[in-house]
């Protein structure tokens, strides 16, 4: 295993951590992500998923870009610092919650209304 898969594999192991990314590489995660990700670190996957494939190859190892693989590793990173796990889910509950809140708030206003329009209140 070399540097590059090393890396690739804990980048992988942290998208699945912080994101809960489903898929069994690197390139079906960022896949499965889709519009989780922005664009920038879609560019910065195509570019780390290149640098994979070249590195399997003896003669085109020494054409990867390592600045712009690095920065690309930087830029996931920098990413992936700034998630918390257990903000996103209680992010996503409280959405659900407000969800459910506010369809029954106005299914309690759309029945006063129709009480209230046939004369029953």
């Amino acid at each position: 295993m070399t540097d590059l898969d090393a890396r690739i594999d804990a980048l992988t192991l942290a998208l699945q951590d912080k994101l809960n990314a489903r898929g069994k590489t690197f390139a079906a995660k960022v896949r499965h992500l889709g519009r989780a990700l922005p664009q920038s670190l879609h560019r910065a996957a195509d570019t780390i998923q290149a640098a994979r494939l070249q590195s399997d190859h003896p003669r085109l190892q020494g054409r990867i870009d390592q600045s712009a693989l690095d920065q690309a590793f930087d830029d996931f990173d920098a990413f992936l610092a700034r998630i918390d796990p257990a903000e996103r889910r209680a992010t996503r509950i409280i959405g659900i919650a407000a969800s459910y809140s506010f369809g029954l708030i106005l299914l309690v206003g759309v029945a006063l209304a129709f009480a209230r329009w046939r004369g029953l209140i």
